[in-house]
């Protein structure tokens, strides 16, 4: 969770901007116009001169905005918040540590743990007195902020042979993550490429 390093005044008014707006049918696109880029346009209005929707890649996707405040100094300071999966595995990773050498657990206890049905543990409190509170489960971020994510667009050379035949590949990749790219920023093992091409000549 980002906050953000904006003014009571210009927050109150983004307040009154949304408001003013609500009952305007506003066009949601997928990959140009989406809730990412409505956060850029919220701060234009108050903002007007940094102008940020417009330092945008035509293709607009989350990390890039996170990217885009924080270089723009537009980001107070961040929060982990683990999601209830994640506390979920954090209570079975316990249990399995605490019966490890002595009993096994059972295979009822760790459908308990794992169950979002019968195990509620949450990062939000149910509590009654607040039920919106964070609860702090002592749970490390993993190493995946998109702040510290490499570029989407990454362009690579290789030579090699095959047989008696030299040959040099050249690739273009316009988006996401390779395995064999540094992890930093994304979630473990995520692997997704969109517009891959390599040409080999040989």
């Amino acid at each position: 969770t980002y906050q953000l390093d904006l003014t009571p005044a210009e927050v109150q008014q983004i307040i009154l901007h949304v408001w003013e707006t609500k009952d305007l049918d506003i066009l949601y696109y997928f990959t140009t116009d989406n809730c990412a880029s409505e956060i850029l346009r919220l701060i234009d209005v108050v903002r007007p001169e940094q102008d940020l929707l417009s330092q945008l890649p035509y293709v607009v996707i989350p990390s890039d905005v996170i990217q885009l405040l924080n270089k723009e100094a537009i980001l107070a300071n961040a929060r982990y918040t683990p999601a209830d999966s994640t506390v979920r595995q954090a209570e079975l990773n316990k249990a399995k540590a605490a019966a490890l050498g002595y009993q096994k657990l059972s295979k009822d206890d760790a459908l308990d743990i794992k169950s979002a049905e019968r195990n509620l543990a949450s990062s939000i409190s149910a509590g009654d007195a607040d039920p919106k509170t964070i609860i702090d489960h002592g749970i490390v971020a993993s190493d995946n902020n998109p702040i510290d994510r490499h570029p989407l667009q990454v362009a690579q050379i290789g030579i090699g042979q095959r047989g008696d035949n030299s040959y040099v590949d050249v690739g273009l990749r316009l988006g996401f993550h390779d395995t064999l790219d540094r992890a930093s920023g994304f979630s473990q093992f995520f692997n997704l490429e969109a517009l891959a091409t390599t040409l080999r000549f040989y």
